[in-house]
């Protein structure tokens, strides 16, 4: 009985490593921004993206994070994404400090190369502060 128990406490923990998130890259947009990732994915494969932003204002900014998606040197498409609204906060331990998924995903159509090439814009008020943004891809 000690033995099947012990079986299949082992399974459910391999399960359940295996249905982990697996982090590919982060970028650091206070240090460089604009800030490219390359990535080398299968057909099937999805990423997401995650922010992690701490920020100070008087007045609520207006901030985009732009993103341009590229497989092997090809624009495949480009867009933006508030990132003071994220889907799934994460330790929002402060009002100004916001972490979480940011809206979309990709999935690769091909196995290919690909490169995410990610932008902050914002407006430039003598009261906004931002003293982190990061953006980290994670594949399921």
């Amino acid at each position: 009985m000690v033995n099947k128990l012990s079986t299949i406490v082992v399974f459910v923990g391999m399960l359940l490593m295996s249905c982990e998130k697996q982090e590919l890259a982060t970028i650091n947009l206070i240090t460089k921004n604009p800030a490219q990732i390359n990535l080398k994915l299968n057909k099937g494969e999805r990423i997401q993206f995650y922010s992690d932003l701490q920020l100070t204002y008087d007045v609520k900014p207006d901030i985009v994070y732009s993103f341009e998606f590229y497989q092997a040197n090809q624009l495949l498409f480009s867009g933006g994404v508030d990132p003071l609204n994220v889907t799934t906060e994460i330790e929002n331990n402060t009002p100004n400090t916001i972490k979480g998924k940011l809206e979309g995903e990709f999935t690769a159509q091909y196995d290919d190369n690909y490169s995410i090439v990610v932008t902050l814009i914002k407006n430039n008020t003598s009261d906004l502060k931002i003293h982190q943004a990061k953006i980290s891809v994670v594949k399921d």
